[in-house]
């Protein structure tokens, strides 16, 4: 079979992010993602399919799934889908997906689901995670700003698990955003903002102009790993209440609970071994006191 076929070049068009843009289209490699495609129902261009694939039970099953759906599918050798795929271990199969193409509008605004806003989050393995989190925790959706990765690139889609498949995400600018939550009085009570290692919470929607936090003060934060990416949770490994924030009566438990309630999670307060903040650097006082 020919290295030049119409599909084999789709692949590798797909690989660019001006190809992906162009076209609509993205990838997935290996048996879960291409899985969760098809649970997904989303519309799939192409197979590139290697004798590795039916080496398995699971392999096989999900060839006939492919095969039951009408996809085309271009049997290649182990080395063809080696040069196709941007995986080490691509499992004997890349797919061509055709994701949706979410808009602002396609993100519900209920109480309880909260939209996940990154701004200059670089690392694609990490927006993946975030996604995977995200529809985990019942997020509405994510809107990805100036300076994220981009949401079809191949590490974004692998580490999503999927999750882009099914959760509203939106790459959008400033402007966008503001408007969006104008239109549907978000911010109102809005406390929270997040980046690529947790969530921070503030007394207030932030009012400053182009979105800045203004006159908003920064209560505390929950932090969180993400260096498990093949389990289903992150790990949280620090809650910090800020000055602002004990002033205004806050505690790590109380900064905790607040973050866990955005996902319908409750937390248990007898596990939290210091739910008081200590004070801060109590040693600075007595130095500058010479005590």
């Amino acid at each position: 079979m020919a290295m030049t076929s119409p599909l084999r070049t789709m692949i590798r068009d797909l690989h660019r992010r001006r190809g992906r843009e162009r076209r609509g289209l993205a990838l997935a490699e290996g048996v879960r993602l291409v899985e969760e495609a098809l649970a997904a129902e989303l519309p799939l261009r192409g197979a590139a399919i290697s004798p590795a694939l039916e080496a398995t039970t699971r392999g096989r099953a999900l060839k006939s799934a492919l095969e039951r759906r009408a996809v085309r599918i271009e049997p290649v050798s182990e080395s063809e889908l080696a040069a196709l795929a941007d995986t080490e271990h691509p499992q004997g199969v890349v797919v061509v997906v055709e994701p949706r193409r979410w808009t602002m509008a396609d993100i519900p605004v209920a109480p309880g689901r909260p939209v996940l806003v990154l701004d200059g989050v670089q690392d694609p393995g990490n927006v993946g995670t975030i996604l995977r989190s995200a529809l985990g925790l019942g997020a509405a959706g994510v809107v990805a700003l100036k300076g994220t990765a981009e949401l079809t690139s191949p590490k974004v889609v692998r580490g999503s698990m999927g999750a882009l498949f099914r959760l509203p995400a939106v790459a959008g600018s400033v402007d966008e955003l503001l408007a969006w939550a104008g239109r549907n009085d978000v911010g109102l009570d809005g406390r929270f903002s997040a980046g690529p290692a947790g969530i921070q919470v503030w007394d207030g929607p932030f009012n400053g102009p182009s979105g800045t936090h203004g006159t908003a003060s920064h209560l505390g934060s929950v932090d969180w790993s993400y260096d498990t990416p093949a389990k289903h949770y992150v790990t949280i490994y620090r809650v910090m209440v800020t000055q602002a924030g004990v002033d205004a009566g806050e505690t790590t438990l109380s900064i905790l609970t607040a973050v866990l309630a955005l996902g319908g999670l409750s937390a248990d307060g007898t596990r939290i071994t210091l739910p008081t903040p200590p004070a801060r650097d109590p040693f600075r006082r007595l130095a500058a006191t010479g005590s």
